[in-house]
């Protein structure tokens, strides 16, 4: 039987590392992932092997050759577009004689393909899934077998609701050849969403190989360094042993505390710390004193004298500079972060918020969050319903509890419901975790009795105390305290209700759409119970078609879809087209206008200057505000339309009820706003030199400096350069009265800065 690996993706999730290595050539311990399957492959018999190629493909084809070395042959297929997981089978039809196996070149596995392949010629299968039961379905494929292991059902991304199966699909098939029939030659298909489908409705023979051997998808970066971990273990098991290349120069007086991993060429000079499961990628170096704990180089990195890495992911020909602390779990690559250098001192709080990826210290962290905040009375928890939230809260709940007398519970719960908690209650600390989709990693955040974010000392006190991993003084008195959730939600959502016009409400036949995670929906539900409104909750994983369809099917007024977090949201008016962020604080202008509830409305600094200009024909003061979640909260409060969706969703309902008009005709009056962003990488310690630059050659014209530097051209066109704040990346923003202008003056602060840089 011939095989073939699908090795076309972007890897997008595992951005920025992606940015010049395909997923397939990603490293694990200096031997790009694809390696494993191809050795998986040979090892069950299997040495003729097509690969279906896109994204920077001559990498992978450059490595591999012809695959001799490998005892294989490859043959290879370049899609020019990408063609999707069953489109790229396609491409290659002719390579395929009757059945053949199909497995990602992104994953790491262990799976008896031998057993595979006999299964589905014992079943008399068309197509084969391998599966794999896990605890969390989300994010994966969710297949339902009968008793005869024949496929029944299949989801991919399945909500709750839908879930009712643990087995997922692990991307590995056998497939005969006439499965191929159902692909669409003229775009992209793809087998989960389409040809699985397909098969099952025409009553095609489906079966699931279930496996219990080891499977893992690196497609995110939390994945990817399991994956080290992963392999480490099957190596070693639980023996405390390192692999040092011979030919790499280690000289007198560096520590390495076992296990690591040091390839090929590294150099790591005296006094140099190397903590446990590091692993040093080829040809890097590490200068003198410099100490590095649980993390990974890829190859030619160099890290300066006297740095300090912590669970941190570092990209290929990154220049760590001397004297840096990097203590989070992030990813640098050079391409987008060239020449990376930190702060000494810099925060491992990002805008308000803590990242918690696999490696990290919890029991160092849980020690110093009680030691900075024990004396301010009693500590409130709170998460999504994220399964890694759900477990790291029950964690930390665990350790507070044995150390602390005053804890409470409120379990899962919607971000701004726990803020308005925190307002209203005794507790003093409050600590939320949740899931962040864009960065792919678990988080805290920290709030005060008032709902706020607690204040950067604090911050840096917390940071200094894990450091330093001191230990908190164990208090013997234990009381275990859990608060009702019924009677926070009731709470929250009469205030929400008194927060509009009731009189509106009485009779009215609204009908709205939301999209929501099931344990905001909850809320929402509630909520709409008091407002007596109709709501119909679509599929979070609608497409955007779909979500138009169905919006004027059942005439809804507006959809909101609540991100995960309950804070931020997107919406579509009632005829399903999008309405852009400019546009949405347009509306919540106009509202302000209507009900004068809040006496100014806060603008972040990088929006439209149309909002200004409808805000002044309403007459509607206004105020230029810094972009950041701590900055809008110490303004308005935790209750407020740019932090709390369910509050939006209320001030929107009132809008149109007491305009008796749509979203659309609403917005049709505010100036088309013509915008344009981009970034540019630039080093921490140089970007107060650049700024200062750019405001030299802005004499004679109008400035202003809110968190960065806002330069007017002329009434109508300006440019927000905007620090990121952690990392060494400069904002740019542009407005101006058409787009090709827009673009060219952020291109031309674009070579102002690189030319800055030079100097």
């Amino acid at each position: 039987m011939k095989a073939i690996i699908l090795a076309g993706g972007k890897g997008t999730r595992l951005q920025p590392l992606t940015y010049t290595i395909p997923k397939p050539m990603l490293p694990l311990y200096d031997k790009p992932v694809m390696e494993y399957s191809i050795e998986l492959l040979k090892k069950h018999g299997i040495t003729e092997i097509g690969i279906t190629l896109q994204y920077r493909h001559e990498q992978i084809i450059e490595y591999f050759g012809d695959g001799s070395q490998w005892g294989v042959t490859l043959t290879y297929f370049i899609e020019k577009e990408p063609l999707g997981t069953a489109g790229g089978i396609k491409r290659a039809e002719a390579f395929i004689e009757e059945d053949c196996i199909i497995i990602s070149g992104d994953a790491l596995t262990e799976i008896n393909l031998q057993d595979v392949i006999h299964f589905h010629y014992e079943q008399k299968s068309e197509m084969t899934i391998v599966t794999k039961e896990v605890n969390d379905v989300r994010g994966y494929g969710v297949v339902t077998i009968d008793e005869g292991h024949r496929v029944t059902g299949f989801v991919e991304k399945p909500t709750y609701e839908q879930a009712n199966s643990r087995l997922i699909n692990t991307g590995v098939y056998v497939i005969k050849k006439s499965v191929l029939d159902y692909v669409n030659s003229y775009g992209p298909t793809d087998f989960s969403f389409d040809i699985i489908p397909l098969l099952l409705e025409y009553n095609h023979t489906v079966c699931s190989f279930v496996t219990e051997d080891y499977w893992i998808d690196i497609g995110q970066i939390h994945h990817y360094r399991q994956a080290h971990y992963d392999l480490w273990r099957k190596w070693f098991g639980n023996r405390q042993e390192s692999i040092v290349s011979d030919d790499a120069l280690i000289e007198e007086g560096v520590t390495i505390y076992d296990p690591v991993y040091v390839g090929e060429n590294v150099v790591i000079r005296k006094g140099a710390s190397i903590g446990p499961y590091t692993i040093i990628g080829t040809n890097s170096i590490i200068e003198a004193h410099a100490a590095i704990d649980k993390t990974i180089l890829l190859q030619n990195v160099t890290v300066g004298a006297e740095s300090f890495l912590y669970n941190a992911t570092i990209g290929p020909y990154v220049n760590v500079q001397a004297m840096t602390t990097y203590v989070q779990d992030t990813v640098a690559e050079n391409q987008v972060l060239p020449q990376l250098s930190v702060k000494p001192d810099v925060s491992i709080f990002k805008n308000g918020r803590l990242y918690v990826h696999s490696s990290v210290d919890r029991e160092r962290l849980y020690n110093a969050l009680l030691l900075v905040c024990k004396h301010q009375g009693s500590f409130c928890l709170a998460s999504d319903d994220e399964g890694e939230a759900i477990q790291l809260r029950k964690e930390c709940f665990s350790f507070l509890r044995s150390n602390h007398s005053a804890v409470y519970d409120i379990k899962k719960e919607a971000l701004p419901v726990f803020r308005y908690y925190m307002m209203t209650s005794q507790a003093s600390t409050g600590i939320y975790i949740g899931v962040d989709s864009k960065n792919s990693g678990l988080f805290l955040e920290i709030y005060d009795k008032k709902g706020q974010l607690v204040n950067q000392l604090i911050e840096k006190k917390i940071e200094r105390m894990y450091l330093q991993a001191k230990k908190a003084n164990i208090t013997t008195s234990v009381s275990l305290k859990e608060t009702s959730i019924g009677n926070i939600r009731e709470e929250y959502c009469d205030a929400l209700v008194k927060s509009i016009n009731q009189h509106i409400l009485l009779e009215d036949s609204t009908r709205i759409g939301v999209i929501c995670s099931p344990f905001i929906q909850e809320v929402v539900e509630l909520l709409c119970k008091r407002l007596r409104i109709h709501v119909l909750f679509l599929n979070k994983w609608e497409k955007t078609e779909e979500i138009k369809r169905i919006i004027k099917r059942n005439k809804l007024s507006f959809c909101i879809q609540i991100k995960e977090d309950g804070e931020t949201f997107a919406l579509y008016d009632e005829k399903g087209c999008s309405v852009n962020d400019s546009e949405i604080m347009s509306l919540y202008i106009y509202s302000v206008y209507m009900t004068k509830k809040v006496a100014f409305v806060p603008i972040p600094i990088h929006y439209s200057s149309t909002l200004e200009t409808f805000a002044q024909s309403l007459n509607q003061s206004f105020m230029r505000t810094k972009a950041k979640k701590r900055d809008l909260l110490s303004l308005l409060g935790p209750v407020q339309f740019q932090l709390d969706a369910m509050y939006a969703l209320c001030q929107l309902i009132e809008l149109i009820m007491v305009q008796q008009r749509k979203i659309s005709e609403m917005i049709q009056y505010v100036p088309h706003a013509y915008m344009n962003w981009r970034y540019i990488s630039c080093p921490l310690e140089i970007q107060e030199q650049v700024m200062k630059k750019l405001l030299e050659e802005a004499i004679g014209k109008q400035v202003y400096v809110i968190d960065g530097l806002k330069i007017y051209h002329d009434p109508h066109e300006w440019t927000l350069i905007l620090p990121d704040g952690h990392l060494p990346v400069l904002n740019i923003y542009s407005e101006a009265l058409n787009t090709q202008t827009a673009k060219k003056l952020s291109a031309y602060f674009v070579e102002k800065i690189q030319e800055y840089q030079r100097v």
